[in-house]
């Protein structure tokens, strides 16, 4: 069986809770403000956005997370991952700029599997889920999907020793 992508509309959001950094324990609302032309457009109540393909999962091409802000290009793909089935694999690679002009060339390597139940600790609620894990250079990247969401139940980043950089947590999932 397999999960569908969902249909993203400006206006969609999701609160989440910060499990990590100088923000743990606060949510965050974002917010869907710009689908157009494949692009999602998010942003946090906090100023942070992010844009990034339709795809969900390729990686940002416009990020300010409040600590780190850039800009990318992915020149490009390789597979889909959607919809959600087990053994689908997608690659990108794309070219960063940060905000102090310092650039970088990444490779993305994503993967979908199912490893069955995770718990979230904002309800306690367990869900059948996908992961969704994509590595690169820099950080690894995981988000948890259940089938009837539209966003993410989890999403952790780690770097490449593994060490948790950020972990993020539905507060009131829908399913």
């Amino acid at each position: 069986m397999a999960v569908q992508k969902p249909t993203i509309s400006e206006g969609d959001q999701v609160q989440v809770q910060n499990r990590t950094g100088g923000g743990a324990g606060n949510p965050i609302t974002w917010k869907v403000v710009d689908v157009s032309d494949g692009i999602v457009r998010s942003e946090a109540v906090d100023g942070s956005h992010v844009v990034r393909p339709d795809t969900l999962f390729a990686p940002a091409l416009d990020f300010n997370d409040g600590g780190e802000k850039g800009t990318s290009v992915i020149d490009w793909q390789l597979g889909e991952l959607w919809p959600l089935a087990t053994g689908n694999r997608a690659y990108y690679h794309r070219i960063v700029t940060l905000a102090d002009g310092t650039t970088n060339e990444q490779n993305w390597r994503c993967a979908v599997d199912k490893p069955g139940l995770v718990t979230l600790r904002s309800t306690g609620r367990q869900y059948d889920v996908y992961r969704i894990t994509c590595i690169s250079e820099h950080n690894t990247h995981t988000w948890y999907w259940a089938e009837g969401m539209n966003t993410p139940l989890k999403y952790l980043r780690t770097d490449p020793k593994g060490q948790l950089l950020e972990e993020l947590e539905a507060v009131t999932p829908e399913i």
